[in-house]
C-alpha cells in the first residue's frame, strides 16, 4: 500500500503537523517514516558539530573551550558520533571538538581457576576517547550580532532533492517541497547539477525543461558546465541571504557551515521537511 503524496511540516515535536490525506497510523509504512524522521532528527542534530579534530584550533574560528568529553568506543567512526551526542547534550553551543585523543585501557576480570587450582583473569581492551567541546566563532562573524536570514525565499538543491525518496531520482519530492514552501511563504529558487536531466531521463535537459516537466511557475537553474551545483547554491544563498533546501550537510566548503539548512525526506509517497537550523 502506497500513501497518496502529502507533505508534512516536522517542527521536531513529537508530532509533525496533519498531512493534507489522511496517513493509516501504526502501519508497516508509518513506522518506516517514522524511523527515518528519527534518523533525520539525529543526523541534523550531529551535523551541528562541524570540527572533530587533534588539533587545538580551527583555522579562522576564535575558539571558546567549554569542557572535556570522554568516552568509549571501540572505532573511530563510533567515537565520533558519540562525542558529539555527548557534548551536545552537555553544552548547548558546543560546534566543535578539539584535542582529540585515544588511549587503551586493560581491564582485569576474575574467569574462574586455571586446572591447578590458580585464578584465571579475563582482560578486555577498551578505547576510551576524550575530546574538548567547544563554541567556534568565524573570525569574521566575532563581535557582531546573529545574522538575519530571510523567511520569505529559499535555495532549493534540486539535484539533492529529486533523491529523497530512497534515493531514486524523481521530481515528486521536489514538486512537494516546492508547493509547500510556497504554501508557507517562501518562494523557491531552484538549482541543479548539469547532469540533472541524465538521472531523470537519460538525458540533457535545459533549466527550461526542466521548469516545465516539475510544473511550477519557480525560478530554475543548471549550474555551469564542469562545475557542481554547490558553488551556486552557497552563493545564492549568501547573497540572498536565505537558507538551503538540502540534506547535503556541504562539509567540504566551510563557508556553509553558518547558513541554515532545511533537510527532509521522501518515503511511500509522503515527504517531510524539517525546520531550518538556528
Amino acid at each position: 500500500m502506497r500513501f497518496d503524496p502529502s507533505i508534512r511540516w516536522d517542527g521536531g515535536n513529537s508530532q509533525a503537523a496533519a498531512p493534507s490525506v489522511a496517513v493509516p497510523q501504526n502501519t508497516p509504512e508509518e513506522i518506516e517514516i517514522d524511523a527515518l524522521r528519527q534518523h533525520m532528527h539525529r543526523v541534523r542534530r550531529l551535523s551541528r558539530v562541524f570540527e572533530i579534530t587533534a588539533a587545538e584550533y580551527v583555522d579562522g574560528y576564535k575558539i571558546e573551550r567549554l569542557g572535556e568529553i570522554t568516552v568509549r568506543a571501540s572505532n573511530r567512526a563510533k567515537a565520533d558520533r558519540s562525542l558529539k551526542e555527548a557534548a551536545l547534550n552537555k553544552f548547548k553551543d558546543a560546534n566543535a571538538l578539539l584535542d582529540l585523543k585515544c588511549e587503551t585501557q586493560v581491564r582485569e576480570s576474575s574467569n574462574g581457576t586455571g586446572t591447578n587450582g590458580s585464578p584465571k583473569a579475563k582482560r578486555k581492551a577498551t578505547k576510551v576517547w576524550t575530546a574538548t567541546a567547544c563554541q567556534a566563532t568565524a573570525l569574521e562573524r566575532v563581535g557582531k550580532p546573529p545574522r538575519e536570514w530571510r523567511s520569505d525565499v529559499a535555495i532549493v538543491d534540486g539535484s539533492n532533492v529529486i533523491h529523497w525518496d530512497s534515493g531514486k531520482p524523481s521530481l515528486d519530492p521536489l514538486r512537494a517541497v516546492v508547493d509547500f514552501l510556497q504554501k508557507k511563504g517562501r518562494q523557491p529558487y531552484v538549482v541543479f547539477d548539469r547532469g540533472a536531466g541524465y538521472k531523470l531521463k537519460g538525458k540533457h535537459l535545459t533549466a527550461e525543461q526542466l521548469k516545465e516537466d516539475l510544473d511550477r511557475e519557480i525560478q530554475v537553474e543548471l549550474a555551469p558546465k564542469f562545475e557542481p551545483a554547490d558553488f551556486r547554491i552557497l552563493d545564492l544563498a549568501e547573497s540572498l541571504q536565505a537558507p538551503i533546501v538540502s540534506n547535503d550537510l556541504f562539509r567540504d566548503r566551510p563557508e556553509a557551515r553558518d547558513i541554515p539548512k532545511i533537510s527532509g525526506f521522501s518515503k511511500h509517497g509522503v515527504t517531510e521537511i524539517l525546520k531550518p537550523l538556528p
